[in-house]
């Protein structure tokens, strides 16, 4: 996996919450803007957006981007179940 990005780069903030990351990865770039807040209920709302700039000749259908979706929005909230259960280490 290490090959598998070129650099990570944070565009805006300290790299916490509310920071906007530019990844890109290694002969291709995604750009993922994710967007974090409260809900009513106490747990998160995320905002996805998501830029692709495919090689040339090369097409990304709506599939591959419905299953990274599915993927990040997993990832996300693993992350977020683990951020409430060990919410003390985080004050």
């Amino acid at each position: 996996m290490p090959r598998a990005f070129n650099s990570i780069e944070v565009i805006h903030g300290d790299g916490g919450v509310g920071s906007i990351k530019k990844i890109s990865f290694a002969d291709e770039k995604i750009s993922y803007e994710i967007r974090l807040g409260p809900s009513p209920d106490g747990r998160a709302i995320s905002k996805t957006t998501s830029k692709y700039y495919p090689l040339d000749g090369v097409d990304i259908n709506e599939e591959e981007i419905k299953i990274g979706q599915e993927r990040s929005g997993a990832m996300l909230k693993v992350l977020e179940d683990h951020l409430i259960q060990n919410a003390e280490s985080y004050v």
